[in-house]
């Protein structure tokens, strides 16, 4: 049982959230998530051990084991599957399992991964802005995550609903960016460098 469960907050309370993140990112990138392939995959997924299982097995088979990019492709995978775990976590604290039935934040916070990390498959410097938004991603996350101890109140669970919908919106603009060949340039750049 989730800690929302417990605490007997409806983890349904959240869904105008995640429906406005959603929307945002289908505005941003073009791509309904609830419609990515990759959310049918998700629905067999139990732990963070499963879900990064269909990640490496999507990432196989669209570049092989070959390609030139492997070492960066395997560094990106690296670095998501300190992530995924974290995620996991947070979302079963919102009252979604990995695999939960229904459309929540984490299978879209999935599904956005898996649409950048076929949008960076071309573009071999995109592997090293994803292992740097992938790092940003987690250290914050596993910040919030020693915050977020059961039972939690509505408040908290609040924020990381938000948090949600916010990583839902920074993996849209870095989708966008990829696919317009932008993110690549500012890889190296510290953040809000203007220069």
């Amino acid at each position: 049982m989730s800690s929302s469960q417990a605490s007997g907050i409806d983890p349904t309370s959240f869904d105008s959230i995640l429906a406005a993140a959603l929307d945002a990112y289908t505005k941003k990138t073009g791509v309904v998530l609830a419609d990515d392939p990759f959310a049918d995959a998700l629905k067999g997924c139990r732990s963070a051990q499963s879900v990064i299982a269909q990640f490496e097995q999507i990432q196989k088979k669209v570049l092989g084991e070959t390609t030139r990019r492997s070492g960066k492709r395997a560094n990106a995978m690296g670095k998501l599957k300190v992530l995924v775990p974290v995620i996991v976590s947070l979302c079963d604290t919102l009252g979604e399992g990995a695999g939960a039935a229904g459309f929540g934040p984490g299978k879209a916070v999935f599904c956005g991964i898996h649409v950048l990390l076929q949008a960076a498959q071309s573009v071999s410097a995109s592997y090293d802005a994803l292992v740097k938004l992938f790092e940003m991603f987690a250290g914050f996350l596993d910040r919030l995550k020693s915050y977020v101890e059961p039972p939690c109140n509505v408040s908290i669970l609040k924020i990381v609903a938000k948090t949600m919908a916010a990583m839902l919106s920074v993996i849209a603009l870095a989708t966008k960016y990829i696919k317009g060949g932008w993110l690549s340039r500012f890889s190296s750049r510290p953040i809000g460098y203007r220069g």
